[in-house]
C-alpha cells in the first residue's frame, strides 16, 4: 500500500491484478484524452504496472503490447479493441 501512495504522490499510477476495466476507469480520470474498450471481453483482462497519471497514449500502447490487442486514435480519444 505505501508503495501505491507514493507512487500517486509521483504522478503515477500503480496497478496489481487490476481488471482492464477498472485501470482503464482510473487512467481516465486524470487525462483529457479517454481511453475506451471496443471489444468488452477485452475488460476482463489482467493490468499489472506502473503508468504516469494522464498518459493515455503510452498506458494504451502497453496494454495492447502485453495483451497483443489493437489501439487506435481519431485525435479526441483512445480505443483498444
Amino acid at each position: 500500500q505505501a508503495g501505491r501512495i507514493d507512487d500517486w504522490n509521483h504522478g503515477r499510477i500503480s496497478f496489481v491484478g487490476a481488471s482492464l476495466s477498472q485501470a482503464v476507469a482510473e487512467m481516465n480520470r486524470y487525462s483529457r484524452t479517454p481511453l475506451r474498450i471496443a471489444t468488452p471481453s477485452l475488460g476482463r483482462l489482467q493490468v499489472d504496472g506502473v503508468f504516469e497519471a494522464g498518459d493515455t497514449p503510452a498506458f494504451a500502447r502497453a496494454v495492447a503490447r502485453l495483451h497483443n490487442v489493437s489501439v487506435s486514435t481519431d485525435g479526441r480519444s483512445w480505443t483498444l479493441s
